[in-house]
């Protein structure tokens, strides 16, 4: 039962997510009050992927080092470069922090789960993401800090503290947890619907930010600003792959991790240390990118079964 409800809240978490982002602006106060859980709901997504992942499957880069390396080292200093061109580009204040938080967070969690719903190279995927994450304890409010200066009062340090607390620790433990249990790899599905149930809850509450802005045109140029991030970081993957000659399974992982990024953290450290309405940039990001994601995602399943069927 509980693995026949995980499937379906995987497979349908596009749609879920984008449901749950309605039901909070519909439901604002609910969403508001909800707002202190945002912490614990970005811990349960670490937890359900670290359950998912043993130490040495997130370790073990023997072959992929390389391609791992360059495709690390690209996604955590064009992206965030590129977030802080939008950045001077917005004319909203607030917004355009938003849109910084989003940058210079690490690749999205559901990037792994897209991978494999297009049939990609899971495994990859599933590296790239976890070492995205773990770097981002450092790299977010270390660029956080170059691009806002001291014109944003920042507490950096409070911020890889909280980083260190709710993405580390528990990704780290709950991997800990799996390679001391192995046995536990026969409850992938449910630890999947427990980070993909987190993902919903946390649209759910950002979905109550975007209820306290009006319809203008700084919102009309988030959007804009959040589908160019959005799909230059698919490009960025396309392109790495191109590069170093990759085949289409790793071509979908390296898509997936460079243009998902994580709004998930992104809303937390807008809603806990950047000014108010900052938010409603990783919000509307969000949504967005798993609209895009679910596209892709079907389109990469579809070549990919047209080229076993060619074998």
């Amino acid at each position: 039962m509980l693995k026949t409800v995980a499937l379906l809240v995987t497979d349908k978490l596009p749609w879920l997510v984008v449901l749950a982002g309605v039901l909070g602006f519909v439901a604002a106060p609910v969403a508001n009050f909800l707002t202190p859980t945002t912490s614990f709901l970005l811990a349960a997504m670490m937890v359900g992927s670290g359950l998912s992942l043993s130490l040495p499957q997130v370790f073990e880069v023997q072959g992929t080092a390389r391609l791992t390396l360059l495709t690390l080292t690209l996604q955590l200093t064009l992206l965030p470069l590129l977030s802080f061109g939008l950045y001077q580009l917005l004319p909203n204040p607030a917004l355009a922090i938003g849109i910084l938080a989003v940058g210079v967070a690490p690749s999205e969690i559901t990037s792994a789960l897209m991978t494999m719903v297009a049939r990609g190279n899971l495994a990859l995927a599933m590296r790239l993401m976890a070492f995205s994450i773990l770097l981002s304890v450092f790299l977010t409010p270390l660029w956080l800090g170059l691009f806002l200066g001291k014109g944003v009062p920042l507490d950096l340090g409070g911020i890889a503290v909280e980083l260190g607390l709710i993405i580390a620790l528990p990704f780290l433990l709950a991997s800990g947890l799996r390679t001391r249990f192995p046995k536990m790899a026969r409850y992938n599905d449910e630890f999947g619907g427990l980070s993909a149930l987190a993902v919903i809850m946390l649209i759910f509450v950002v979905g109550g930010s975007i209820a306290s802005f009006k319809l203008e045109l700084n919102l009309v140029w988030l959007v804009l600003a959040c589908v160019v991030f959005n799909l230059s970081g698919y490009l960025l993957g396309f392109v790495i792959s191109l590069v170093t000659g990759q085949k289409l399974p790793e071509t979908l992982a390296l898509v997936f991790s460079s243009g998902m990024r994580e709004f998930g953290i992104a809303t937390t450290v807008a809603l806990n240390f950047l000014p108010l309405g900052a938010a409603l940039a990783p919000a509307l990001y969000g949504l967005l990118m798993m609209l895009s994601a679910s596209l892709l995602a079907s389109s990469g399943m579809v070549k990919n079964q047209y080229h076993s069927n060619k074998l």
